[in-house]
């Protein structure tokens, strides 16, 4: 036997022990009519070490350990079915009854204290494994204080179990059976008080983690709607969960667990309670949050297309599959333009018959594609058959109701291509699926342009010229205009060291008085890191606006990119948003460079390096614990600098680096120019430094001006 396993069940004989202890214990006290205070605190002794016993039990054996929010959600309608069954049984064969003249009320029948045992071990059993099914769900995405509360929690049970075995009487708020408290002794009626006031600390704790309900979020539509149905049957059954199971009989056998217990009860109603709430407050919404991470997801795998799949007919026929889940459409195909003669075929369908396919390739009239090839702008029409511009169309594919056409453009705004997507039923689409296909649409651009660029690759001179377009198609992923937001001046500036780099920077959810930018670095260089930047660029700017937190879109953006990236390679990134109207920058750094903060008002310098590690490192726990978001607030005349390592670890002839010293020397040395003056000026302080020296890496930099 494992040392392991023999300690385990050396736990569960001590458990059996100090419950025959305990048992003995009430029939004593039973059969001699007599309660003996020092022999009643012996008992409760025992009485929590099984309860802590049987945690350590369950923890060394990783039982009701699960991360899944699904297992989870299961053992806890099995733990409380099972529990019902077992109290249900017992009631019927032992029929207890319980005197209720004085506190903790005393069983009146041997088989009622039979019971009273085989309800305080139902209590270890079935309750413990329960809180941590629950606990297990309040991890997911759990915030900094949760452990926090339920340590407070834990000592505040402890506190509430000692005032009630001194006072011997329940907190008045508690959920108990009547009890004259008038007959408490004056040192009593402190510890009474005491104990009011620490179990009301306690309620509030539990309320408080009640609300770690974040897993709800992250539901399907479809569980959402289960599990609300299912959690109106929880709360009915919890809800009764105290009188039906431990009214009777668990105060006489142990204070403790009936404080235990009754916490616990309350913790339940409350979570419960909560959850179901958000999970009604989520439905509404249930079907936009899917269709956003179907997007996203849609935009990963595309993304891993780019990078990992360079057969043009093989990325053509995924394109046109995905955008059948992007959309939820019945319908979906592709046509590609020739080259040489501006003809339009399909070329990768889905649910399209051969004969359809050869039909409209052979006709090659259809007046919605040249539509969109000449205007190069979408199409949207969701009443085919009351459209009689496009009769031809209806003529060729009845069962179409709506259908929708995006453009497919490459890097010089030339037409590609253009994807279809149909349904049967009128009003298949609305505006957001318009932007969506857009979106996807560019996406597919790239993706088409790298595969033709790498089955070039063989030929050296067309390889040069290839990678040249993929430049420009990477410097088209970039912001091409700079937002105006407020009173903000912005310059950027990004020099690649080879043909194409891996630095990337954005700006997002620009509006009147509010902007957000990321700026980062993929490990390596080249093409490889020029392909994990777009995929990069596609899930933030998804992300983006789901989130407003720079913390919740660094989280997200790692737990996406973990699973694909080659473990060699890590993205730094660093994200933020400025609020002109409260003058507030809130930022949080993944890995990557610090930000240079020139303050008008006190005429110098500052390195902001909030902790943060490199996305693709941790799969999650380590990245979010470590992550740290932090506002600071800005002043007229401030200056923020964002920036690559290409700029701090420029070096010299003689190996010095520029360094971020540097850079923040600079900044406080001009910060009277303007912000077009400081960047031309730091653009020859660079090259000034480097005295005729190459870039080693890429470089990009984003300054600001309040």
């Amino acid at each position: 036997m494992k040392p392991g396993k023999l300690s385990a069940n050396l736990l569960l004989i001590f458990i059996v022990l100090l419950s025959i202890i305990t048992l003995l214990y009430d029939l004593l006290e039973y059969y001699s009519a007599t309660r003996i205070d020092s022999w009643s605190y012996i008992n409760e002794f025992f009485s929590v070490s099984a309860l802590l016993l049987f945690f350590v039990y369950l923890k060394s054996r990783k039982l009701f350990s699960h991360d899944l929010v699904q297992k989870n959600l299961i053992n806890i309608v099995k733990l409380l079915a099972g529990l019902y069954l077992v109290v249900f049984i017992a009631q019927q064969l032992l029929d207890p009854s319980f005197s209720p003249a004085v506190f903790p009320n005393p069983p009146e029948t041997l088989p009622s204290l039979i019971y009273a045992n085989l309800i305080a071990l139902s209590a270890i059993i079935m309750f413990m494994p329960l809180l941590l099914s629950i606990r297990n769900l309040m991890y997911f995405k759990h915030r900094r204080r949760t452990t926090l509360y339920i340590t407070l929690v834990l000592a505040g049970t402890a506190l509430n179990s000692l005032f009630t075995i001194i006072t011997n009487a329940p907190p008045a708020i508690s959920v108990s059976l009547d009890y004259n408290y008038r007959s408490l002794s004056g040192d009593n009626s402190l510890f009474f008080f005491l104990n009011n006031a620490v179990y009301l600390i306690n309620l509030v704790l539990l309320f408080i983690l009640a609300t770690r309900n974040s897993w709800v979020t992250f539901l399907s539509r479809r569980d959402k709607y289960i599990y609300f149905l299912l959690s109106l049957a929880i709360i009915s059954a919890i809800i009764f969960l105290y009188d039906f199971v431990f009214g009777k009989g668990l105060a006489y056998h142990s204070l403790t667990l009936a404080v235990f217990a009754n916490l616990a009860y309350f913790f339940l109603i409350f979570y419960t309670i909560l959850a179901s709430f958000n999970l009604l407050l989520q439905l509404p919404t249930a079907r936009v949050f899917e269709r956003k991470m179907r997007e996203v997801s849609s935009l990963h795998r595309l993304s891993q297309a780019i990078a990992a799949e360079f057969d043009y007919n093989k990325v053509i026929q995924m394109i046109t599959e995905m955008a059948t889940e992007v959309t939820e459409s019945k319908f979906t195909w592709f046509e590609i333009k020739d080259e040489h003669n501006g003809r339009l075929s399909i070329v990768a369908s889905k649910n399209l018959t051969a004969a359809e396919i050869s039909h409209f390739n052979r006709n090659n009239n259809n007046p919605v594609s040249h539509q969109i090839l000449s205007g190069k702008k979408s199409v949207l029409v969701n009443h085919l058959s009351k459209s009689p511009e496009y009769v031809h169309l209806n003529n060729w594919k009845k069962s179409i109701g709506s259908f929708l056409g995006v453009p497919v453009m490459n890097s010089k705004d030339q037409v590609l291509g253009i994807l279809f997507a149909a349904k049967s039923e009128n009003f298949g689409y609305d505006p957001d699926d318009v932007n969506m296909l857009e979106a996807y649409a560019n996406q597919a651009g790239i993706a088409i342009e790298n595969s033709k660029l790498i089955q070039n690759s063989l030929e050296r001179e067309r390889m040069e010229k290839e990678l040249q377009i993929a430049r420009e198609v990477q410097m088209r992923l970039l912001p091409q205009t700079i937002p105006s937001v407020g009173r903000l001046e912005i310059e950027t500036l990004t020099i690649t060291a080879y043909e194409v780099g891996g630095d990337y920077y954005d700006f997002y959810n620009h509006t009147g008085d509010e902007i957000g930018l990321i700026i980062g670095d993929v490990s390596g260089k080249g093409t490889s890191a020029a392909f994990y930047m777009a995929e990069t660029k596609g899930i933030i700017q998804s992300l983006a606006s789901i989130h407003a937190s720079p913390r919740e879109i660094l989280i997200n953006t790692n737990k996406i990119l973990y699973r694909s990236l080659d473990r060699k390679i890590f993205i730094s990134l660093l994200t933020a948003r400025i609020n002109t109207r409260t003058m507030e920058l809130t930022y949080a750094r993944a890995g990557h460079c610090p930000v240079i903060h020139y303050s008008g008002s006190a005429g110098r310098s500052e390195i902001l390096q909030p902790p943060g590690i490199a996305v693709g490192l941790n799969q999650g726990e380590i990245f979010d614990q470590i992550l740290t978001e932090e506002v600071l607030t800005l002043q007229n005349g401030d200056i923020l600098a964002f920036f690559t390592d290409g700029l701090s670890e420029a070096r010299n002839e003689l190996g010095e680096e520029f360094g971020e010293e540097r850079l923040s020397s600079f900044l406080s040395a001009h910060a009277a120019l303007s912000i077009v003056e400081l960047k031309d000026r730091l653009i020859d302080e660079i090259l000034r430094f480097l005295n005729g020296q190459n870039l080693h890496d890429d470089l990009t930099l984003i300054l600001i001006k309040i």
